[in-house]
């Protein structure tokens, strides 16, 4: 099963259990997860050398991010994004300078998150997957549809 299917499986839990309450306001979710965001820290580029992640450890609960858009030697910041880990996994970005959006964590492990926020228009589902050296982003509706994937290698 890929963490996708894993994910939309996990969204479609959440909704059933939403709706099934009857409830209409938004639920409280307070999922523990263990996770420290290990597998994210340094220096990502993707193959074209067009994109790029830096990602530091800014205190034992805070991951802080800066996403460039890479053009021959010059280097134009893009978003700022931070993963909070205490008290609940949740993940915020800023993209060009806009205000901050707010996913939460629906899934997290040693070497892997997914942020949903089903309310945002674009992107709703956010997932981090570290496979072998390769760092795999992914963003989408909270379907799965209208997916992209990123796939960015330590930087050298």
């Amino acid at each position: 099963m890929s963490s996708i299917d894993l994910l939309k499986g996990v969204i479609l839990s959440l909704m059933i259990a939403f709706f099934a309450t009857g409830c209409t306001s938004k639920p409280e979710t307070h999922i523990a997860f263990s996770a420290d965001g290990e597998f994210m820290l340094g220096c990502w580029i993707n193959d074209k050398k067009t994109m790029k992640e830096v990602w530091t450890r800014t205190s034992s609960a805070k991951l802080e991010g800066i996403g460039f858009r890479v053009s021959g030697a010059e280097e134009r910041e893009t978003e700022r994004m931070i993963i909070d880990l205490s008290p609940q996994i949740a993940f915020r970005a800023q993209p060009n300078g806009q205000s901050e959006t707010r996913f939460t964590a629906i899934d997290a492990d040693q070497n892997s998150f997914g942020f949903l926020n089903a309310e945002h228009d674009y992107p709703q589902l956010i997932t981090y997957a570290r496979q072998g050296d390769t760092l795999v982003a992914t963003i989408s509706l909270f379907d799965g549809s209208n997916r992209r994937e990123f796939r960015y290698s330590l930087c050298y």
